[in-house]
């Protein structure tokens, strides 16, 4: 099979953000073949599911799943441990293979290794993988940011939010962190690692955030390599530091165990983090948390925040246990200290 669209894809066929920096210019064909991570494709939504029940569009509008609609993703790999593992073979995947799924809503597709029991898979098949001017088209071929050799200097502020696993309030801190200090600040915002959505750097955009970034600016999809995760860490954090921002909030997605923050957590680009945030769920991942940075990394956390210090009694518990301040990020009443705290240990001019 063979397809040529001239210069640009046809109206119904919907490019998701995984793709967002992937120009689609010279003759476009759609071929048959096998692909590799990272290779850029047109898929068709075969049966939807959930929790995934949308696909994330290159703007960020989140266009709800309908079966027969077709997609320019890309194959890619997830390894999340609270919705599903799953990704390339080595020998590649076929346009003909079957039982394939939609691993993140920006548009990431593969094979499902394994999966918590609610998931339920949305299916999609291979129409056909892009071709431009006779080549394929792979998204780490067309990064918007150039890596770095290593890591900037350390002159800008940076706080560095890590976490027990995926959907333990980093995200949210961040973004806390980004609306208390936008007020008065320059505030780059970023994700050093993790699996591609354009979702969260639009939080931070809207939170106020003067420049953002992430992994896939580098032409990553996701995390998972070590020297892969350290030099898109070094080059986001550099791109952040150079767009002249006062301060820097990054972001490791992913638990601190997972591939990608624990290869950064390992590196010497710590060197250069001025304040480690540590946010957890519960009492127990953030005591266990706080002995595996100390323990394994060798790293002192400033503050512990998350859904565990959401209450006086949580925080308490875990300050006594390991006497590392806690801060609760949803915290409503005039200024929080959580912000308040940020900026006293990011030494931020006027602060306290």
């Amino acid at each position: 099979m063979r397809s040529t669209v001239s210069s640009e894809l046809p109206d119904d066929v919907y490019r998701s953000s995984s793709v967002r920096h992937v120009p689609f210019d010279g003759t476009l064909s759609v071929e048959d073949g096998v692909g590799h991570e990272g290779d850029v494709c047109v898929f068709r939504i075969e049966r939807g599911g959930t929790p995934i029940d949308a696909i994330e569009l290159e703007d960020g509008e989140q266009m709800p799943l309908r079966p027969g609609k077709s997609v320019v993703g890309c194959l890619g790999t997830r390894p999340a441990v609270k919705e599903l593992h799953g990704g390339v073979p080595e020998g590649g995947i076929s346009s003909e293979e079957t039982g394939l799924s939609l691993l993140i809503e920006s548009g990431l597709i593969g094979e499902v290794w394994s999966a918590i029991p609610s998931f339920a898979p949305t299916r999609v098949s291979i129409v056909g993988f892009l071709m431009a001017d006779g080549e394929a088209v792979n998204v780490t071929d067309h990064p918007r940011l150039t890596p770095t050799s290593g890591p900037e200097p350390g002159n800008v502020p940076t706080a560095l939010f890590c976490g027990t696993s995926m959907e333990s309030g980093k995200t949210s801190a961040v973004e806390a962190g980004v609306d208390a200090l936008s007020a008065s600040l320059e505030v780059g915002a970023g994700k050093l690692t993790g699996t591609v959505m354009r979702r969260d750097l639009l939080r931070f955009e809207a939170a106020g955030a003067a420049a953002t970034s992430d992994f896939s600016d580098v032409g990553v999809s996701c995390t998972t390599e070590r020297e892969e995760s350290i030099r898109c860490a070094e080059t986001v954090l550099g791109h952040l530091r150079g767009k002249e921002t006062d301060v820097v909030l990054a972001e490791l997605g992913g638990g601190i165990l997972t591939y990608g923050p624990r290869h950064v957590l390992e590196s010497s680009l710590m060197e250069d983090i001025d304040v480690l945030v540590f946010s957890a769920a519960d009492e127990c991942g953030a005591v266990g948390g706080v002995d595996l940075l100390q323990e394994r990394y060798g790293l002192e956390p400033d503050m512990i925040v998350g859904p565990v210090c959401d209450t006086e009694l949580s925080r308490r518990l875990v300050t006594d246990e390991v006497g590392v301040e806690t801060f609760s990020v949803a915290e409503s009443r005039g200024r929080s200290t959580f912000e308040t705290a940020l900026e006293r240990l990011l030494e931020v001019p006027g602060s306290a």
